[in-house]
């Protein structure tokens, strides 16, 4: 970040992968590791936080299967946060 902003580069803001693991079987949220730092770096280098993209096998599966993700598995958490953060970046670039 810090470099990008030396280098005077427009930052559209931060993304959190793998935010976390939500527990096929429990439905229990669990963060893999820790939870704070996007949130934290977005507030120190004021860059909006665009989202958080939970932890899920079968993004890297379908991913290399050459699958979309988004469109396979639609109604997964990660699929939902990777729209929202689209629709973030859409808002911003359309300004």
């Amino acid at each position: 970040i810090k470099m990008a902003q030396i280098m005077k580069r427009n930052i559209l803001g931060i993304i959190e992968n793998m935010s976390g693991y939500k527990c096929p079987k429990c439905g229990e949220f669990i963060e893999i590791f820790g939870s704070g730092g996007c949130e934290k770096a977005a507030k120190d280098f004021s860059i909006q936080l665009l989202g958080k993209i939970p932890f899920e096998v079968e993004v890297g599966v379908q991913s290399d299967r050459g699958i979309p993700f988004v469109i396979k598995y639609s109604n997964y958490d990660s699929a939902k946060a990777f729209k929202e953060i689209v629709k973030k970046i859409q808002e911003i670039l359309e300004k």
